[in-house]
């Protein structure tokens, strides 16, 4: 698996007195690399002077690890060797699904004692099937053939870990303890503070924040719907390393900049989403560092969706110049990110708007088989059962103990796996213009879209009996930890 790449590349020089072994953590990932040795000593190239330009846009960072080893002029060979590759890939501890939910730092039932065995091996799946890249500016994130075949025009567009994959690989190494999911959270995290985020740019909309999915990765700028903390922030607590946590506070300082635009402080005015993923990333800040005034912005965008839903009655946004259609995909990210809100402060108006507006979706945007369909919108009134309806209808279920919410859940959970899988293979590998190599093709960001959705909903259906179908006809007992 690329992301727990274990190849190695070390040189070691030495004399009668003492001994040098020098690794580069995975060179060939982030290629192009050299090593050089000479009587006087290591030649560490990385970037070497003979390899082909890279592109290095403004705004770009890029972190390499050495690993310099001092040792004894008769030590083995061998032993340099098992040093640098523990340097390569070094032994994590692992704590039990069981603690996580005792000690729960993210304090949402992320961690659930019963869930089917099935699905499970549904996200592991879902998890392993991104495609491949290495090289020094890719490695940790992935094109998605959905967006180059689109808006990408044949470009190759990296989806710069939307949905925030590196916070979804968190919660599912946790989960399951595999190995090299953790890998994953580690290597998206790490391409996130590197490449996508912006480390200088003389747009304060663009300085400091997360580029959206962009052919090669930051030619798009940056806005709230596509920038997220969280996963940043696992990447802090799991390391220790202090830049993640200011990369983090950068992030949500942009989305504050963006927040104070006229547009995003009127209902109505720019797509619910914005808003939506502004409150997640804030609410995020929020549980890491204790400061009130993340908590005071998310107040205040929570409380702008309960004006919004007011003035309009539903959670409605511009589709065209004479339109105002629900989003359930858009909606129900928000209803979401509000029920996130209830863990900062137990709000009776946003209790009361996550149920309106779940509400509202089901009595607009329903199909006559009860599935959600993308948009309100006419033209885009398509079966799409989008996972986010799930933990939104999940959240109703909380706040109002009613199981019929769980029961539509249950129908759009059935239709969601029922959907033809993204097209994916393998395929051999692929030199991109940019100089990526890329192995694989399909969606890169299947994982993260359903990940956070399906598991709270099936924490909450499987112990009522809801999912006693979605099991593998050999093993009625769920997977428990």
């Amino acid at each position: 698996f690329i992301d727990s790449y274990s190849g190695d590349f070390w040189a070691d020089w030495r004399d009668d007195t003492a001994g040098l072994a020098l690794s580069i953590h995975q060179a060939q990932r982030n290629f192009p690399k050299a090593l050089q040795v000479e009587p006087g000593g290591i030649a560490c190239w990385l970037f070497p002077a003979d390899a082909p330009p890279a592109r290095f846009l403004r705004g770009m960072a890029k972190t390499h690890a050495l690993q310099l080893h001092f040792h004894a002029p008769d030590l083995p060979l061998k032993t340099c060797s098992v040093r640098s590759l523990q340097f390569q890939m070094p032994d994590w501890p692992r704590l039990t699904r069981a603690w996580y939910r005792e000690n729960n730092p993210w304090r949402e039932a992320f961690f659930p004692e019963v869930i089917p065995n099935r699905l499970i091996s549904f996200l592991s799946a879902l998890h392993d099937q991104r495609p491949h890249a290495m090289g020094m500016f890719h490695v940790g994130d992935a094109p998605d053939s959905g967006y180059s075949e689109g808006t990408g025009r044949g470009q190759m567009v990296w989806v710069n870990n939307e949905y925030d994959r590196p916070h979804c690989c968190t919660l599912f190494y946790c989960l399951t303890g595999q190995r090299r999911v953790l890998d994953s959270a580690l290597a998206s995290a790490r391409h996130w503070l590197d490449v996508d985020l912006c480390h200088y740019h003389p747009d304060p909309l663009v300085e400091g924040g997360l580029g959206i999915h962009s052919p090669y990765h930051v030619t798009r700028g940056a806005k709230p719907s596509h920038e997220w903390t969280e996963g940043i922030l696992d990447y802090y607590f799991l390391t220790g390393q202090r830049e993640a946590l200011e990369g983090a506070r950068s992030v949500a300082e942009n989305i504050m900049r963006h927040m104070a635009l006229p547009e995003m402080r009127t209902p109505g005015e720019a797509a619910v989403r914005e808003g939506g993923w502004a409150l997640r990333a804030l609410v995020g800040m929020w549980h890491a560092t204790g400061e009130e005034s993340w908590k005071a912005e998310a107040k205040r965008i929570a409380h702008l969706f309960v004006e919004w839903f007011r003035c309009f009655g539903g959670l409605m946004a511009p589709h065209t110049d004479h339109t105002l259609p629900r989003t359930p995909f858009q909606n129900s990210i928000t209803a979401v990110s509000l029920g996130q809100y209830l863990l900062v402060e137990d709000d009776p108006a946003v209790r009361e708007l996550i149920v309106a507006v779940v509400d509202d979706m089901i009595e607009h945007c329903t199909g006559p088989d009860g599935v959600f369909f993308f948009s309100e919108f006419p033209a885009a009134q398509l079966a799409a059962p989008t996972p986010h309806v799930l933990d939104a209808l999940t959240y109703a279920y909380r706040i109002t103990g009613k199981i019929a919410y769980l029961k539509i859940a249950a129908r759009n959970f059935a239709a969601l796996m029922d959907q033809p899988k993204d097209a994916w293979h393998w395929g051999g590998k692929v030199l991109d213009a940019s100089g990526a190599i890329v192995s694989g093709h399909g969606s890169a960001r299947s994982f993260e879209n359903r990940y956070p959705s399906l598991v709270l909903f099936a924490g909450t259906a499987t112990p009522l009996g809801l999912l006693d179908w979605y099991e593998y006809a050999v093993d009625r007992s769920p997977h428990r930890g």
